[in-house]
């Protein structure tokens, strides 16, 4: 697959654009911001060291991707699958 640069200069190849382009139009941000502020939270998670490793012990997984938009963001689903008894229906049996 060939790749090309994005507008910032950065290749990518076309199947990776696709996905950035796609997860960025969900979030409602051009797929710039989203390289930003992935590339961001890379540093933050490596420049925090231990103290960082601590607070991530803290934050749930929910937590964090609440925080970055992930939570609610496929539409025609319930907000909820964890209060919706159908969803529940048969959980935990073998």
């Amino acid at each position: 697959m060939e790749a090309k640069p994005t507008e910032n200069g950065i290749h990518l190849d076309a199947e990776f654009q696709k996905r950035l382009e796609a997860f960025a139009r969900a979030r409602g941000l051009a797929p710039v911001v989203l390289l930003r502020e992935a590339i961001e939270e890379c540093e933050a998670n490596h420049k925090g060291g231990q103290a960082n490793v601590a607070a991530e012990k803290s934050e749930t997984l929910f937590d964090r991707w609440s925080r970055k938009g992930y939570v609610g963001c496929v539409k025609g689903t319930p907000r909820d699958l964890s209060s919706d008894a159908k969803y529940l229906d048969g959980l935990g049996r073998g």
